[in-house]
């Protein structure tokens, strides 16, 4: 596994966790306008706004500069004036996760695979309950994506919260370098 992805990850799953806090101690504070609401970061279940939330972060935080929405690209990161690695990001909140899976395939194929870069990345946002496995979520994307399911390529954190309900979720951030 290239150490960009995990970086990459891990950075991304730091500042979402951040976020989900903040947001968590928003809604709690104001129980005028939410009464017995819980929910965090799912409260927001929007794609863009993950993607700056983890650019915001990368900015601060990773070893080589980046600038977002590059291109066709989310996000891009620099080696000098080329790029070195090109990033997409999908949510993957459905219930059933089958609705997000052709967006995801299209990104892949149209855009990472084809990419002027060293390498490219797609990041994958998402929840489940507790006791759902993380590892059986990620499988069954990677076979629906047709690609290979191997921890060399793969990896993944993650992060406890609590939905709009109040239920406790895990929250993670799955990657893969598809070049």
């Amino acid at each position: 596994m290239k150490d960009s992805l995990k970086g990459i990850v891990d950075i991304a799953t730091l500042a979402l966790r951040d976020e989900d806090e903040y947001l968590l101690g928003a809604v709690e504070r104001n129980s005028q306008a939410y009464g017995q609401e819980s929910g965090g970061l799912l409260r927001i279940n929007n794609e863009r706004y993950y993607q700056f939330v983890v650019a915001r972060e990368l900015i601060s935080k990773y070893e080589f500069p980046i600038d977002i929405e590059k291109d066709t690209y989310d996000l891009v990161v620099y080696e000098g004036k080329k790029y070195k690695t090109v990033v997409e990001m999908k949510r993957w909140m459905s219930s059933t996760g089958r609705t997000e899976v052709a967006g995801i395939k299209n990104d892949i194929n149209e855009k990472l695979l084809l990419a002027n870069s060293l390498s490219s990345l797609m990041l994958i946002y998402s929840a489940n309950p507790p006791n759902v496995c993380i590892e059986s979520n990620v499988r069954w994307l990677a076979d629906k994506l047709g690609v290979d399911y191997n921890l060399e390529k793969w990896y993944w954190a993650s992060f406890d919260t609590k939905n709009i309900e109040g239920n406790d979720v895990v929250f993670w951030v799955a990657g893969f370098e598809v070049k």
